[in-house]
């Protein structure tokens, strides 16, 4: 459970990349749809949910009007999203 509150923790970012979202999309159940993901994987895919949950979050809030350009640049969970 650790690993997996370390691997969703991009999600619950307050940086100025999420922040024009922040108000407009629930990030908490982002986070803990993100934790049973990727408990629910096995190691070698852990972070694979992460980086669909957090592709989920930028595509949500572009749909309420706050693009969030270039996520997968800022976040590299396990050096895979965006890549």
């Amino acid at each position: 459970m650790k690993y997996a509150k370390e691997i969703c923790e991009p999600i619950r970012d307050t940086t100025s990349l999420w922040k024009k979202c922040r108000d407009l999309v629930d990030f908490n159940a982002f986070y803990q749809r993100c934790i049973s993901d990727v408990c629910s994987v096995s190691s070698l895919e852990v972070s694979s949910p992460a980086c669909v949950i957090l592709s989920v979050v930028a595509r949500e809030c572009a749909l309420q009007g706050a693009v969030v350009d270039n996520w997968s640049e800022h976040y590299s969970v396990d050096g895979r999203c965006g890549k």
